[in-house]
């Protein structure tokens, strides 16, 4: 899975080195060029990867607060039970910090 992320996100796009796709020549006073550059796919298929990686994410903690949180609260708030120490353990020792914490992974990677 690693080497496919890398051969995916080989490319940093530091430097222009697309081709022009074609050019227009306009002459008033001077002569100018206008250039069109076509998009590279690798951009694309980054953009892809990414939002892809962030909805999976996004989802798998949604589904965590979900279970983890709102169900409980929920069940406890039906039988008027107020003991709810592990939703906040679960909220604040699990889920918050994996929210800071995962973004800065995913850059290291």
């Amino acid at each position: 899975l690693s080497s496919l992320w890398e051969i995916i996100f080989k490319e940093k796009f530091l430097k222009d080195d697309r081709q022009a796709a074609w050019t227009i020549d306009i002459i008033l006073d001077q002569k100018h060029q206008l250039i069109f550059l076509l998009p590279k796919y690798q951009f694309y298929l980054q953009i892809i990867v990414i939002l892809s990686t962030q909805m999976l994410l996004g989802s798998l903690l949604g589904m965590l607060l979900y279970y983890g949180i709102f169900l409980p609260l929920q069940q406890q708030q039906e039988s008027k039970k107020r003991n709810g120490y592990s939703i906040f353990l679960i909220g604040y020792g699990i889920i918050i910090p994996m929210a800071l914490y995962i973004p800065f992974w995913i850059v290291d990677q």
